[in-house]
């Protein structure tokens, strides 16, 4: 999935008062439309059972931040190892963030509150 420079923001998140540290970590992502969410998201439905739906969903969400978290600064994870890609920042940073990323990419008023003015 390819998007335009201009589609791209940066947003630094606010969990553990990373928006007051010296150096904060951020992410370059590109925020879903409702459309878009409901696209991602239809496939979840289509699931038989609860556990399929839970497999499923953790795939797409997975995908999202695959697609949609172009870049990652300043973060390490758990063992000190830099976080650069969206696919990393899923697979090895604390859920909390998750949280936070998860709901810059589909809420504005979420979106507007970390995003970087340069």
């Amino acid at each position: 999935m390819s998007f335009e420079e201009e589609d791209v923001v940066t947003y630094t998140p606010e969990a553990d008062d990373n928006r007051y540290q010296e150096q904060p970590w951020s992410v370059n992502l590109v925020p879903m439309t409702a459309a878009e969410q409901r696209k991602y998201l239809m496939t979840v439905s289509s699931a038989k059972d609860g556990a399929q739906k839970a497999k499923q969903a953790n795939q797409i969400l997975a995908r999202i931040f695959k697609e949609r978290v172009i870049s990652v600064h300043n973060l390490k994870d758990i063992r000190g190892r830099e976080i650069t890609t969206g696919e990393e920042l899923f697979e090895r940073s604390e859920t909390e963030y998750i949280d936070e990323i998860w709901a810059a990419l589909t809420k504005a008023s979420q979106l507007r509150g970390g995003l970087k003015n340069d």
